[in-house]
Formats: structure tokens, C-alpha cells, sequence
């Protein structure tokens, strides 16, 4: 199980207890402590608890990639330190989903929230294009496979499209587990929403560079465009981050280009499906 947190020693400490409290907990709970700022996170009296504390910020996906590159295990749990269990068999499940089928890599867990606390009326596994960063499970064969984590150019977003695109391109399945869930409290300590959303609209545009085939390259860069400044249209406080974004990816194009590795045009065509 990984938590990366900065800052929300306390939250962090909520997200910890809900893995211990897991049936059967995990083996190990690394915390990476992403920067020191405010009170440091400590845990007493638990053998299962690792702390690894970097002095300067280096990002939550570095952490994360960190963490599942130097596990000695077969699946990494992701939690964000707001975030935890609702389900005390959560995890096994996900395992159990994994031994079913050996070629799951990732699975989701239902994501609920303050602006989402309703549950799903359904139960079960089902077919997914992505799995949201805050509540996950990936075989960690796979993710080694591909390489893990690209970097990409923004601090925040898209790194999990872009890891669930080459893990299908490989042949790998990803699926949504609903019925077990994760609550993300989104606590608005140490956020910067207008920054994550400017972040993310070069991170998204960046993504679709590297990774669509020929054909649909320019089609699916000029909507996915024009749908983000749709989206601030009609939530004005994102309207300069979202141009700022756009901006931020026309004068990178060149260099973000030399990363291009498109997926298959197969592969493209489900993950767009799903």
C-alpha cells in the first residue's frame, strides 16, 4: 500500500488506518512524505508502516513510481492521503480479481466524494478505459513491463490515462471494481485548483500528441482543444488557466513531439469506446 502525502500529517494518518484496517491488511504501508511542510507524519507501534521523507517536493507521481519500482511485492495499493477505505475487503478483492484473471493489471476502485457520496447500484467488475489515481490497484508486473510512469510536462493530471493506454496496448486489461469502495474527501489543503487545471490541460493535450495513431491525431487535438475551452465557458474562474494550458502546449509542441509513441490504432479505437 503507498500514500504520498504533503503537508496533512493528520489526513495521512486517517488514510493509514483505513489499509491497516484492511481484510487482510497489507504487508507493508510505505508513506512517502512529499516535501516537509507543516507537521511531520509519524506512526507509532506498527512494523507495517514505512516512512520515507524527502526534504524538497519532488511530486506525487514520482513517489508513486518510486514506490512501485523498488516493492518487493506482486500488487501496489494507492491511496491519496485524503482518501480511504469504505470496504474493510476492498484490496482482497482487487487481489482476487488479479488471480482470476492474470491479465488484469489495474483496477479501480468506486471513487465516492462530497460531490458524488451516492454509491453505485451496481456490483462487480466491469471493463474500464482508467482508473482514478486516488483509489487503485495495479499488478506490478505490468506496470514494470511499460515502464511504469512517463513524465509529464504538468505537475498534476493524466498520468494514469497515459499509463492505462500502453498497459492496453500491451494486451493488458482494466477494470473498475464497484460495490468496493474509496472515499476522497478532496480536502482543499495544500490544492491549487486553478493550477491543477491548467496543469491538466497540457497534461491532457500532451497525452493525445504521444500517444494517438497518424490519422487520428489531428482530429482528436483539435476537439479535445475546443471542448476545454467549452468546459471554462462555462466556468469562467478556469477560463485564463485553461488558455494559459493551451498556451503552455502550443509553445512546447516541437519538444513534447520527440516523445510521440503512438498506441495501436486498435488499441485507440477501444480505449476510446470504453
Amino acid at each position: 500500500m503507498g500514500i504520498v502525502t504533503r503537508g496533512r500529517a493528520e489526513l495521512a494518518g486517517k488514510a493509514v488506518a483505513s489499509a491497516l484496517a484492511q481484510v487482510p491488511p497489507p504487508d507493508l504501508v510505505w508513506v512517502i512524505e512529499d516535501g516537509l511542510v507543516g507537521k511531520p507524519f509519524e506512526w507509532k507501534n506498527s512494523g507495517q508502516v514505512r516512512i520515507t521523507r524527502w526534504k524538497e517536493s519532488r511530486g506525487y507521481v514520482a513517489a508513486r513510481q518510486k514506490m512501485m519500482m523498488e516493492a518487493d511485492a506482486d500488487v501496489y495499493v494507492s491511496l491519496d492521503d485524503d482518501a480511504w477505505f469504505l470496504d474493510p475487503q476492498a484490496m482482497a478483492e482487487a487481489v482476487r480479481v488479479m488471480e482470476r484473471n492474470p491479465k488484469v493489471a489495474a483496477v479501480g476502485f468506486e471513487i465516492l466524494s462530497p460531490d458524488c457520496p451516492q454509491p453505485s447500484w451496481r456490483k462487480g467488475v466491469e471493463p474500464a478505459k482508467m482508473f482514478i489515481g486516488c483509489g487503485h490497484a495495479l499488478r506490478l508486473q505490468a506496470v514494470r513491463e511499460v515502464g511504469g510512469y512517463e513524465a509529464m510536462p504538468g505537475f498534476y493530471g493524466g498520468e494514469e490515462k497515459d499509463l492505462c493506454l500502453r498497459l492496453l496496448d500491451r494486451g493488458w486489461k482494466v477494470v473498475k471494481l464497484s460495490g468496493s469502495a474509496v472515499w476522497h474527501e478532496k480536502t482543499l489543503t495544500q490544492r491549487d485548483w486553478l493550477a491543477q487545471r491548467r496543469a491538466g490541460t497540457l497534461n491532457d493535450l500532451t497525452l493525445i500528441l504521444r500517444r494517438a495513431p497518424g490519422r487520428a491525431l489531428p482530429w482528436t487535438l483539435a476537439g479535445n482543444g475546443v471542448n476545454h475551452l467549452l468546459f471554462s465557458l462555462r466556468r469562467p474562474q478556469f477560463l485564463a488557466a485553461t488558455f494559459q494550458g493551451l498556451m503552455d502546449f502550443a509553445s512546447r509542441v516541437v519538444e513534447l513531439k520527440r516523445k510521440r509513441q503512438p498506441v495501436s490504432k486498435e488499441t485507440w479505437r477501444r480505449w476510446r469506446l470504453v
